[in-house]
Parts: structure tokens; C-alpha cells; sequence
């Protein structure tokens, strides 16, 4: 169990995303749209990492002490909100705009990393929740910026 859970906290995230965009692009009809879609979800989801990590040095929120011991030393000191929920949760809402099934499949896999960090130590329960708000909040508008920017970029 703690094989998976280490998994799933630390290495699902470089996974899961190029093989949710692979599937997208594969199951779209229209192939430039959905990479020109995909180049999208994949800046939106960038962008609510980097909001979160502006976040964590901001709050200042410290790790549980267990996390001292497993943090990779690429790790953020802080921890609210947790960067990797915020990541998936933003993925998952842009995705829904575009292919709902594989949007609760993202938003699944979203929700398991964040348990998995929590399990492994390296988060407590409310920096999820926060990275789940935040990477909802970022998606939606993100969603917003870029419907502006097709509607004025065909004139």
C-alpha cells in the first residue's frame, strides 16, 4: 500500500496529465482543435501551479513533521496549497468544458493524489481542499480568458 501511495503522490502527476492530453486529442475529431485545446489546459494548469507555490510563500503554511523526513528536496517548505491537487483540479475543470468523461476521470485522479499526499505526510487535509478550490477557480477563468480571446481572435 505505501508503494502505491508514494506512486500516486509523487510520480502520478508526470503520468497522468500526458496521457489524459493523449487521449483527448486522440478521441477529438478535430485534431488541430484539440492540440490548440491541449496547449490551453496545459498553461491553465501551469499557471494554478504557479498561483499555488506564489500561495504557499505567502501563507507560510508548514508541512506536517512527518514530511521532513520523504520531501523530495525539490519540495516547497510550505504547504497550503497543496500545488499538485491545484494542478489536476484546474486540468480537470478546463477538461470539462471540452469531454466531461475524461474531465471525472481527471478530477479522480486529482482527488487520489491529494489523499496520497496527505497519507504519505507530506500534507494536511485543508491544503487539498485549497488546492481543489484553486485549481477549480483557475480553470473556470481560465475557461473565461480564453473563450475572449477565440471570440476576438476571429475578427
Amino acid at each position: 500500500m505505501n508503494t502505491l501511495m508514494i506512486f500516486t503522490a509523487q510520480y502520478l502527476i508526470l503520468i497522468a496529465p500526458i496521457i489524459i492530453i493523449i487521449i483527448y486529442v486522440w478521441t477529438h475529431d478535430k485534431k488541430k482543435e484539440a492540440i490548440i485545446d491541449s496547449v490551453y489546459m496545459a498553461i491553465a494548469s501551469a499557471i494554478a501551479w504557479g498561483i499555488a507555490h506564489i500561495l504557499k510563500n505567502t501563507f507560510k503554511t508548514l508541512r506536517p513533521e512527518l514530511a521532513h523526513d520523504i520531501l523530495l528536496k525539490s519540495e516547497s517548505a510550505y504547504a497550503f496549497p497543496s500545488g499538485h491537487t491545484t494542478f489536476f483540479f484546474a486540468l480537470a475543470t478546463v477538461l470539462y468544458f471540452h469531454h466531461k468523461r475524461l474531465a471525472y476521470v481527471t478530477y479522480v485522479i486529482g482527488l487520489a493524489v491529494g489523499i496520497a499526499r496527505v497519507y504519505i505526510g507530506v500534507h494536511y487535509p485543508i491544503d487539498i481542499v485549497g488546492g481543489i478550490v484553486l485549481g477549480v477557480l483557475v480553470g473556470v477563468a481560465s475557461k473565461y480568458i480564453y473563450d475572449i480571446i477565440k471570440k476576438y481572435g476571429r475578427k
